[in-house]
């Protein structure tokens, strides 16, 4: 134990970011203000569809041609907007203003990814509350079909044949899988690198996030938004002394064309 208080020094900066959602998805793109900010994002996708084969035969006569297929227009993709917020108490003596609003928006940066991975996965706040946003939980459908759920070989081949087979998707589709899930897809070999992304042989985009245990969910290209600055809010207690600061940043996130999901339960958790 030294004989005198250590010496304050700056504080080291952050290594690197763990691998999550922020490398899978596009953007982060910015948040359109005010109005984007204050009612969310909504646009038609460009990468859903399907297409067929059509033959080359000159039809007439007794052989008629058959009826090319009809498609309707993409649906719309809406979503609303959410906040990502830190706070911090604490007394100011010592500290100027400036340097608690660098804390607490430092702080803000450092969580933000678990948050709006938790806020995408399940489209509620932190007690529970529905944000109104386009979320995984409520748009991914069970995936049917034989498949072994303590094996991620067999749920990533299930949720990529559900992505590029039965929907017909033909961009890399994003597998957002629990944290848990990535040491199963690495001794499995599912696990490549490609650029900042990790991918599987197929190309699927891998999104290791703050998920819930027990499910994998595969979707179209997801898209992330937000402000391009955060904003700090300030109030000071006299009868206490102390300093609360608030900071906060919108978000918006959304994925296109299809949502499937498979159960994954490695050693039967």
């Amino acid at each position: 134990m030294g004989l005198i208080p250590g010496q304050i020094v700056t504080p080291p900066e952050p290594g690197l970011r763990r691998y999550g959602l922020f490398n899978a998805a596009s953007g982060p793109l910015d948040l359109p203000a005010p109005h984007g900010e204050g009612g969310g994002i909504r646009y038609t996708p460009v990468t859903c569809g399907e297409a067929y084969a059509y033959g080359v035969t000159c039809y007439g006569g007794e052989v008629a041609a058959p009826a090319k297929p009809l498609d309707g227009g993409n649906p719309e993709v809406a979503t609303g907007v959410f906040l990502a917020l830190a706070t911090l108490e604490c007394t100011q003596v010592g500290y100027t203003e400036a340097e608690l609003r660098a804390q607490v928006v430092r702080r803000l940066e450092a969580s933000e990814q678990p948050t709006v991975e938790r806020a995408l996965w399940s489209g509620l706040d932190f007690e529970g509350n529905a944000l109104d946003i386009l979320s995984l939980d409520a748009e991914a459908e069970p995936v049917t079909g034989g498949y072994d759920p303590d094996l991620i070989t067999d749920v990533v081949g299930a949720l990529e044949r559900y992505a590029y087979t039965e929907n017909g998707y033909g961009y890399a589709a994003t597998i957002h899988a629990p944290i848990e899930a990535a040491a199963f897809a690495a001794e499995a070999g599912l696990i490549l690198q490609d650029g900042p992304r990790k991918v599987t042989p197929l190309g699927s985009v891998w999104a290791f996030g703050a998920y819930p245990l027990g499910e994998v969910i595969v979707t179209g290209q997801v898209t992330l938004w937000r402000a391009q600055e955060a904003q700090v809010h300030t109030a000071f207690d006299r009868e206490t002394n102390l300093r609360l600061m608030v900071a906060e940043r919108a978000w918006a996130a959304s994925f296109d064309c299809l949502a499937g999901r498979a159960t994954f339960t490695p050693l039967g958790s």
